[in-house]
């Protein structure tokens, strides 16, 4: 929430160009709220090579990006930051020989942090977050369970996904009252509205295409939402 106060604090002292770092789901969920503001130009920096590279493949990820940029999104895929400086011109960020200058202001979103000032003065367990077994309960801690954005089940990062968070909160509950159940990660599906565009993603994107074939289908609906279908399907079914 204070954050997010800045941000309007800074769009309404007459800042009007922003950049975004980080191409991802919070990335451009943020992008399409700074659009929503008025002549503000929104600037994406993505290091991988095209959009949402954790949730689509890179024909989808290219195509959402047209979409996006017919729509005023100023998009940079392939760029890593390098440096960034104040002057008077305004921010200046800097991709390897890239130079893009005059950005009001730089916001990064490129993942998520747990806050555990609380777990690491108790000297709870913690690893990107707080370690967890997958009954979601504390390592070496009785009767404390943790879910959500903050807990490391078995070490791992945390997911940073409503679903999953949701079952973790389930599993956590559960065991709290005395039951034994296990979280279990299921492929959990990304959902994105941005500057008009819905995006629903699900599955695992194989590594190997070869034995892929993809469908594309294309359709408008409401006269201005666009939607992309891919299937992939084994050659051998």
């Amino acid at each position: 929430y204070n954050d997010l106060e800045k941000i309007r604090a800074f769009a309404a002292a007459g800042h009007k160009r922003f950049s975004v770092i980080g191409g991802g789901l919070l990335g451009l969920e943020l992008a399409d709220g700074l659009l929503s503001g008025n002549g503000i130009e929104v600037n994406i920096f993505e290091g991988a090579p095209y959009l949402l590279p954790r949730q689509l493949d890179q024909a989808g990820g290219e195509f959402l990006a047209e979409q996006l940029a017919k729509r005023g999104l100023q998009i940079h895929c392939g760029k890593v930051i390098t440096s960034a400086w104040q002057n008077t011109d305004g921010m200046n960020i800097c991709c390897g020989s890239d130079h893009y200058s005059r950005c009001g202001v730089i916001i990064f979103s490129i993942g998520i942090r747990s806050n555990l000032p609380e777990a690491v003065a108790a000297k709870i367990s913690n690893k990107f977050g707080i370690v967890t077994d997958e009954k979601m309960a504390v390592v070496g801690v009785e009767n404390v369970y943790a879910a959500g954005d903050c807990a490391a089940v078995c070490g791992s990062r945390p997911i940073g996904m409503y679903l999953p968070a949701k079952q973790q909160g389930i599993t956590a509950g559960t065991n709290a009252a005395g039951g034994k159940v296990n979280f279990k990660m299921e492929s959990a599906p990304a959902r994105l509205s941005c500057c008009g565009v819905k995006l629903f993603s699900v599955g695992v994107i194989p590594a190997d295409l070869t034995d892929i074939i993809m469908r594309f289908l294309q359709s408008r609906q409401a006269g201005c939402v666009l939607a992309r279908l891919a299937l992939w399907e084994h050659t051998d079914v």
